[in-house]
């Protein structure tokens, strides 16, 4: 307190500190109140204006690093959602061309059987046209053979037995000449 005392007695006499320094008294106490009444009006009405203006500010940024967050992690899920899906799709292309493939094949395996049945369709009804050739070829040379045979007969014997007759006679030769071959 002595201290304070001491204050107003150099502020108020010639002789003080303040004086020396070139400090109004008058001109402080009326800066000092002016500080004051600013204070009180800016703590009155800006202070809260500005105070909510931080808080919203803050809870803005919150919000954004929140939602940030939240993308990021989406994003995340999304990119592993995105591996899961290529590497279904890979092996799912992957079946298809093995599919793909395994149809082919059958494919392929089924054109050669077909070509080979027909291959063999045409071999055995060649076989059969050649043995019916050969069967008619036989036939056709046999009535040849038994005419001539008629013929001969009728040249050595000058005798024409009745030709029905003659063709039986040679037939029945014929016939038991092929028992024999066999």
């Amino acid at each position: 307190m002595e201290y304070l005392g001491q204050l107003i007695y150099f502020a108020f006499t010639d002789n003080n500190m303040f004086v020396k320094l070139g400090i109004d008294w008058t001109s402080l106490i009326l800066q000092i109140l002016a500080f004051v009444v600013l204070a009180f009006i800016l703590a009155k009405f800006a202070y809260p204006s500005i105070s909510k203006l931080l808080d919203q500010h803050e809870e803005q940024l919150e919000r954004s690093n929140k939602l940030i967050h939240e993308a990021t992690k989406r994003a995340e899920e999304a990119e592993i959602e995105v591996k899961e899906l290529l590497d279904k799709a890979r092996r799912d292309s992957l079946a298809i061309i093995k599919t793909a493939k395994d149809e082919a094949a059958q494919i392929t395996d089924d054109a050669h059987e077909k070509a080979k049945k027909r291959s063999e369709d045409l071999l055995d009804n060649a076989k059969e046209q050649i043995e019916r050739d050969i069967k008619a070829a036989r036939e056709s040379l046999r009535k040849e053979v038994i005419d001539l045979v008629i013929l001969a007969t009728e040249k050595v014997t000058k005798n024409v037995l009745d030709k029905k007759v003659d063709k039986k006679l040679v037939e029945k030769s014929l016939e038991d000449l092929r028992k024999n071959d066999e």
